[in-house]
């Protein structure tokens, strides 16, 4: 993360694991949008989804289990709705297996091109009646230059 009116040239280094802003939810929760690097996933076949929203959906089951140490979650279990593959639940699992979060996704909306669920809830279980939740209003797609990407970037 970089915050410009710091008054700094260097990054602040987030953990994967750490809380995103004091809530529920982790950095790695908002900031990994592809799982195949840490973690190996396979289909569980097809189940059933109790969602509050939607009623009962036919989902299809994925379990991802983390490929290295560095892994925010020992385990992410996901169900996919069958029809569209748009993700309406997900849980994480500490390494040692107990469930420790689980997050309903909520309000499919379209956001230009993209469809995608406008409203996350995370429960955790770690700690009994914590709840974050989060909206998103407009989504912009943007193309950003590769050369953003580097320590040199930071001091512009």
């Amino acid at each position: 993360m970089f915050n410009p009116k710091s008054g700094s040239s260097k990054a602040v280094r987030l953990s994967a694991r750490d809380s995103f802003q004091g809530s529920t939810f982790s950095n790695a929760d908002l900031g990994k949008s592809q799982f195949s690097d840490d973690y190996a996933a396979t289909a569980d076949g097809k189940d059933s989804l109790k969602h509050s929203e939607l009623g009962e959906v036919s989902c299809i089951k994925i379990s991802a289990v983390a490929r290295n140490a560095e892994a925010a979650y020992g385990r992410i279990e996901m169900w996919l709705r069958a029809t569209d593959n748009m993700p309406l639940r997900m849980e994480y699992y500490a390494k040692s297996g107990l469930l420790f979060k689980r997050m309903d996704l909520f309000t499919i909306k379209n956001f230009g091109s993209l469809r995608r669920p406008s409203v996350l809830k995370m429960e955790s279980f770690e700690k009994a009646g914590t709840i974050s939740t989060i909206t998103i209003e407009a989504m912009n797609a943007a193309d950003v230059p590769v050369t953003v990407f580097n320590k040199n970037y930071l001091t512009r």
